[in-house]
């Protein structure tokens, strides 16, 4: 009883899944039969849009190589080329489609067009994009297939835009863009290095005039003390030195000027 209850509840998903895929599979089906109909109108872009979308839905090399035909039209021949090789690669595909595929590719090929992008500079955290899109850094200063057409190559660091570039290639031709880069700003530890390297002492000690103004004050001091010094001494020296002027008369010395 328990047995026959648990593959009946299971049994409703997977009900459910097989409807959904049912559905899906009919949805790819009409979208597959839509775009063969664009591609025969030559409406390309109309074609790629339905076969990208029957794709989403069912994986088949039948839908890739249709999708493949109609993005090549459309100027997308680095796409397109790269899912007719994987479709060659996929050995589970029908032999019939993968001959096409090769067929296909091989007509493709010549009509690449291919691009070198040189960077000069300083490439500190610098982001490249080409048309929008990022751009490695092992794509750059090689040539390198790509679409034909215009294509603007930037380079930016940290959001700001440090140069741009722009070029127009031909189907079958090439083309060179050369960006320009300035120097990286200095980060905060490098700034705090240069700032030690600059001033190896640290914080600026007192003035010469602030470090000697102690000294002078007590020079003046000694100086003060040494003249008071001096000025005591000779009045001492005088004083002691000085006897009372007298006129030598017969009977001694009579002084001039001192007590009676």
């Amino acid at each position: 009883m328990g047995l026959a209850l648990f593959v009946g509840l299971t049994a409703v998903p997977l009900a459910q899944a097989q409807e959904t895929e049912a559905e899906q599979t009919a949805a790819a089906r009409s979208l597959f039969r839509e775009g063969n109909r664009f591609l025969r109108q030559e409406r390309w872009a109309a074609a790629a849009d339905r076969f990208e979308r029957a794709l989403a839905l069912r994986e088949s090399p039948q839908i890739a190589y249709n999708l493949a035909s109609a993005l090549a039209e459309t100027g997308q021949l680095v796409r397109a080329t790269e899912m007719l090789r994987a479709i060659e690669a996929d050995g589970e595909a029908p032999r019939q489609v993968r001959e096409a595929a090769t067929l296909r590719r091989e007509a493709i090929e010549p009509r690449l067009a291919s691009i070198a992008v040189r960077v000069d500079g300083d490439r500190t955290d610098v982001e490249l994009t080409m048309d929008g899109s990022p751009l490695a850094w092992a794509m750059v200063d090689v040539s390198v297939p790509t679409d034909p057409g215009t294509h603007t190559v930037r380079a930016e660091r940290s959001g700001a835009l440090l140069d741009e570039a722009q070029t127009d290639v031909a189907e079958g031709g090439a083309a060179e863009v050369r960006l320009e880069l300035p120097a990286a700003p200095p980060t905060p530890a490098e700034t705090a290095r240069a700032a030690d390297v600059a001033d190896p002492a640290g914080p600026a000690g007192p003035t010469d005039e602030a470090a000697t103004k102690p000294r002078r004050w007590w020079f003046g001091v000694v100086v003060g003390v040494v003249a008071v010094g001096l000025a005591v001494g000779l009045g001492v020296g005088l004083t002691r030195d000085r006897s009372p002027e007298c006129i030598q008369g017969t009977g001694g010395c009579l002084e001039i000027g001192g007590g009676s």
